[in-house]
This record gives structure tokens, C-alpha cells and sequence, in this order.
């Protein structure tokens, strides 16, 4: 009924325009099986596309797509809600039907307003692809004979991404040469330069149905998808050139890791380049290992991962073996000792350099003197660079996990505002609370304390026993809140202050590490950030880190107030 609803419409909408003989489209539609209730559909589609005696029929093309996709939302309406489910249940009576869902989707991927519209009630896509792709996905068949339908679309300048999604779900061969000219008509167009949507929505039929040839081969289209910034086409341009065994698969393999490499993203152009290393070659490879292992040396030195760096360097070798690559095992390695040694690791650069020329065979200048006891000069330098937790603490703290060791611990914080912070590994909810006075410092076992009633309720005495100071703490209590508990004892209206907001009076801003730079002289060390904070026991390491954030958060809050009243600057957490 809602199909012959929506064919009443549209047939109304033709009946006032001359009814011309079909046109090659109309023609290729109504040679398919029809059922009675796709004639509407049929009758709008001819009315609007026939045009042999040169009349203009944009208007009425638009007006019977933009019915087809507003019939389909308010179908969905009806359903109490819009997911996409619902849509495509509303296109399901036109999907029966292999004549009703071939008009119904010619007419829609011919709206010619298309790129004027972009409220979607799917996605950000206009709602001529919204209704198109609902169809698509309710045919749960083959469309007999719908190639001739898809290639009678291509010379009437539709929207190749739903002529991409018909000949997919259709399941129809599609004539690659026409193909071919439509897609090049729309990413080779410059008055005007094509939006991005449409050059997307052109690769996706050149991917779909090997839409490419001499002029406008698969490497060109790779180049036109990048410059784009759509990664995915260009990977997916790829994967069907040499899926269909095309010549153009290498060098469109070559230009997408150029193109990647190009940019800097080169975790991108390694992924790529092992990805289609049958396409490449070897070279392209180890280049692309060789800047990916470069970036990711600097990010595993800098959070102090310094256990990673031997995997990534291995990385780097499993690639320049192949290529007998000798120059980049010794780059490698070398960009290796050089970050170490900013980050005052030169005792561990030596080491590392004396292990890869006794096992590996790769001799690499260490960069630096090898003088002196280089451990004792590297901890007098992290000493200088970072806060020490002897410089703010007596003692470490030890693990706290029973609910009576957590009542006389808190005790003696005494009264005043207490800073918080949280660790959590990944599992669900948090691993560690510490909490931070003038008095010192509590580092307790969440999950632990979680278990009981008892642990519990200390841990809401706890929390309840005074205002509490965090920095971007927002997901620390998220994470609270979401651990397994015997009883609720995060209350929603907890009086808890964001300090971040002193220093920026919005959301972000900078990280505790740098605030610290910037109010206690010295950065926080974040080389345990990442560690498993689940593990029982916490090594000193592990527990010093923790009980410092929450140190760090009273002690700039303390600068703060030197200066100005901060706290009433805070940003209350709103309760939930």
C-alpha cells in the first residue's frame, strides 16, 4: 500500500507533463518484470527523464526523487523512530518488485538538487542517498537484468554513489567503458572542481565495477583520492585493480604508498605498503617501515616504553632483510640511540648498541662520549628534568585494599581540599584512587575495596570527607563510577572541582605533565602511564607515579592560590 501511495504521488506529479516516447532508460526499466505497483513509480521516472523533443525536465526529476526519499522517511516516522532499520523496512514493498526498485532508484540517484541538500536522516549523506541505499539494502536478490538499467543511468550525469550502490546490490554487469567516461566526466571536471562527495561517490563505482582505462587508469584515480583525503577509495581502488588482475594494480599500489609518504602518514604507508607488498616491491617497503618505525621510536622513548624499542627495530630488519637493506637496519638504530639519549637513556643506548653489533652485525655510532658511569649521569639528569617523589613525599606510599587500613589512613590526611586521580588499565572501571593532602599521600586498591560492602562505605568516607580537586577529571570519575561495586558510594551530588579550568577557563588545555612544568619547574616523568595498573603486586615505580599525580594536582592548586583565590575559578563537575 505505501508503494502504491508513493506511485499515486509520483504519477501525479508526471500527469501534467507530455507523456513522450521512453526514453533508452525508461526502456531498459519497463523490460523488466513489473508489478501492478511500480507503474506510478515507472510513468514519474519516463516523465522525467523523456526528453527528445528537448524538454527540460530537472524540475520534475527532482520532485518525484524528493518524493521517493520523503515517502521512504515518513514510512520510518511511522515507526516511532528513525534508525536505519526502520528505513529499510519502509523500502522494503518497492525492493519486491525488480521494476519498482530499478525506478525508485534510477529516480533517485538522478535528483539533480542532490548537492544542495545535506540534511540526512542517516549519516551525512543527502536523503536521495539515504532512500537509495534503504532500497539497496532491502533486495534480497539479484536484479534480473538490471545491467542494462545502470549503463542507460550513466550518460544522464547521476549520483555515482548510488549508482555504485545499485550495481552492487543489484549484482548486475555494468558496461566499463561508459562506466569509465561517467566517472572521468565527474573527478576530471575543474569549472567547477567537484565536490568531495562526488569524487567519492565516483571512485566507489570505478572500485565497484573496474570503472577505469588508458585515459583515467586505476594509479590516476588513486592520485585524485588522495588529494581528496579519501584513504579508504584509494585503498579499495587497489584492492579491485588487482582483484581483477588489471595491470594498473602495481602502479596504483605504488602512487597510494607514495602518496601516504608523501603527506607523513607513515604508519598509514607501512600498513599499506605490507598490505600490497606483491604490488610495490621491497624498496617502497622498508621505506615505509623505516618512517613508521622512526615516529613510533619517538613516542615509545618519550612515554619511557623503552622495552618496545628492540620490537620495532625488529620490525625495521624483517623488512630490509628481504631487500638486503643494510643502510636502513642501520638507520633504524641509530634514530633509536638518538632519542634515547634526549630522553637521558644513554646507559641503555650503549647497551643496545653493544647488543646489535655483537648479535646482529650492525655497527652504529653511539652519538654521544662514553665517559663517566653513564646510569649515575642519566638519573642525575631525569632528577633536573622531572619532579622526584622524594622532593614532595616522605615515603612511597603503600597499596591500600582493606576498608580499616583505608579509614586510619585518610584519618591522618586530615581536613582541607584533597586531590584526586585515577589509573586504569582495560578493563572496566578504575584500577587505583589516589588521594593527596598537605599531610601526604593514599593510594587505594579500587577493585579491592569495591568487593565488599565495607570497602564500600570507607570508600565513600573517603570521598565524602572533604571537596575534592582533580585536573580534566571528568573520565576519572566516569571510570570510578563504572567499577563493579558491592554498593553505590560515588554520590552524584560529590562536590569535585576541575582544575584545568583555573588554567584555561574551558575544557582541555594543557596536560598535568606540562601544567607542572609551568607551576613547579619540573615536568611530571610519565614513563609509568601505560603500565599494567591491574598488576598485584604495583612495583615502587608504579606507586610513585600514582601517589605524584595527585600530589602534583594539590601542589599547583596551592601556586594557584598563592596568586588568587583559584578555587573559586574551579569548574564544578556537574552531578549525574
Amino acid at each position: 500500500m505505501r508503494l502504491m501511495r508513493l506511485g499515486r504521488l509520483l504519477s501525479f506529479m508526471s500527469s501534467r507533463a507530455r507523456v513522450l516516447p521512453p526514453s533508452s532508460l525508461t526502456a531498459a526499466i519497463e523490460s523488466l518484470p513489473a508489478a501492478p505497483e511500480a507503474v506510478g513509480t515507472l510513468r514519474a521516472v519516463r516523465a522525467a527523464l523523456d526528453d527528445d523533443d528537448g524538454v527540460d525536465a530537472d524540475e520534475q526529476l527532482a520532485a518525484a526523487a524528493a518524493a521517493a526519499a520523503t515517502a521512504l522517511e515518513r514510512a520510518a516516522h511511522r515507526h516511532g523512530k528513525r534508525g536505519w532499520t526502520t528505513l529499510r523496512d519502509a523500502a522494503r514493498p518497492a525492493a519486491a518488485s525488480p521494476a519498482a526498485a530499478c525506478g525508485l532508484g534510477a529516480a533517485l540517484a538522478l535528483w539533480r538538487d542532490r548537492r544542495q541538500n545535506t540534511t540526512a536522516p542517516h549519516g551525512d549523506a543527502a536523503p536521495s542517498r539515504a532512500a537509495a541505499a534503504a532500497l539497496f539494502a532491502s533486495v534480497d536478490a539479484p536484479l534480473a537484468g538490471a545491467g542494462p538499467v545502470v549503463d542507460a543511468l550513466l550518460p544522464h550525469k547521476p549520483d555515482l554513489k548510488i549508482v555504485a550502490g545499485f550495481a552492487r546490490s543489484a549484482r548486475c554487469d555494468v558496461e566499463p567503458a561508459r562506466a569509465a567516461a561517467a566517472v572521468r566526466r565527474e573527478v576530471l571536471s575543474t569549472d567547477p572542481p567537484p565536490p568531495r562527495d562526488a569524487i567519492g561517490g565516483a571512485l566507489a563505482l570505478a572500485a565497484e565495477v573496474g570503472a577505469w582505462d588508458a585515459a583515467c587508469p586505476p594509479a590516476a584515480l588513486v592520485t585524485v583520492a588522495a588529494e581528496a583525503g579519501l584513504w579508504a577509495a584509494a585503498e579499495g581502488l587497489v584492492k579491485a585493480a588487482r582483484d581483477r588482475g588489471d595491470a594498473g594494480a602495481a602502479p596504483a599500489a605504488e602512487t597510494l604508498v607514495d602518496a601516504c609518504l608523501e603527506r607523513g602518514l607513515h604508519r598509514q604507508a607501512d600498513t599499506h605498503a605490507s598490505q600490497f607488498a606483491d604490488l610495490c616491491g621491497a624498496a617502497r617497503l622498508v621505506e615505509a617501515r623505516l618512517r613508521h618505525g622512526e615516529d613510533t621510536l619517538r613516542k615509545v622513548v618519550k612515554k619511557q616504553q623503552f622495552q618496545l624499542v628492540e620490537k620495532v627495530v625488529a620490525g625495521v630488519d624483517r623488512a630490509a632483510r628481504q631487500n638486503k637493506d643494510v643502510e636502513a637496519r642501520r638507520r633504524v638504530r641509530a634514530v633509536a640511540l638518538e632519542v634515547l639519549a634526549e630522553a637521558s637513556e644513554r646507559a641503555l643506548a650503549r647497551d643496545l648498541r653493544n647488543t646489535w653489533a655483537a648479535r646482529d652485525g650492525v655497527e652504529v655510532d653511539l652519538g654521544f662520549a662514553d665517559t663517566g658511569d653513564l646510569a649515575v649521569l642519566d638519573a642525575a639528569a631525569r632528577r633536573a628534568k622531572y619532579v622526584q617523589w622524594d622532593e614532595v613525599l616522605p615515603a612511597v606510599p603503600e597499596l591500600i585494599d582493606d576498608a580499616a587500613r583505608l579509614d586510619a589512613a585518610v584519618g591522618a590526611l586530615g581536613a582541607g581540599p584533597r586531590a584526586f586521580d585515577v589509573e586504569w588499565s582495560d578493563r572496566a572501571g578504575a584500577a587505583l584512587l589516589q588521594l593527596a593532602t598537605k599531610e601526604g599521600a593514599v593510594i587505594l586498591d579500587v577493585p579491592r575495596l569495591c568487593a565488599s560492602r565495607e570497602g564500600c562505605a570507607a570508600l565513600r568516607r573517603a570521598f565524602r570527607g572533604a571537596p575534592l580537586l582533580g585536573f580534566g577529571c571528568s573520565q576519572d570519575l566516569a571510570r570510578l563510577r563504572a567499577t563493579p561495586a558491592a554498593a553505590p558510594w560515588v554520590d552524584a551530588d560529590q562536590e569535585v572541582y576541575d582544575l584545568q579550568t583555573a588554567l584555561t577557563q574551558k575544557r582541555g588545555g594543557p596536560g598535568l605533565a606540562a601544567a607542572a612544568k609551568a607551576y613547579l619547574g619540573k615536568a611530571l616523568d610519565k614513563s609509568q602511564q601505560c603500565s599494567d595498573w591491574d598488576a598485584r603486586p604495583l612495583s615502587e615505580a608504579q606507586r610513585a607515579y600514582a601517589a605524584l599525580d595527585a600530589v602534583a594536582v594539590l601542589l599547583i592548586h596551592e601556586k594557584l592560590r598563592s596568586v588568587d583565590d583559584a578555587i573559586e575559578k574551579l569548574r564544578r563537575i556537574p552531578p549525574r
